[in-house]
């Protein structure tokens, strides 16, 4: 058999009234992880700075999108 979806089709359905109000029509999003801060110098003159992360859901973030784009 076919399946009903309940979600108003556009110029379809004339009982069921559209509600285009940012209430019924925005769907928020978590904000971004920041994958990485400025570099951070390191103990020594002789060594190159190193890349700190500020979390460790950020660095997460930068280790899942560098496997991504492999």
């Amino acid at each position: 058999g076919t399946q009903t979806m309940d979600i108003p089709l556009p110029g379809g359905g004339g009982e069921v009234s559209e509600d285009y109000s940012p209430a019924a029509t925005v769907v928020p999003f978590d904000p971004p992880l920041p994958l990485l801060r400025a570099p951070v110098p390191s103990s020594s003159s002789a060594d190159p700075p190193v890349l700190a992360f500020r979390d460790a859901a950020s660095w997460r973030a930068a280790w899942e999108a560098a496997e991504a784009s492999l």
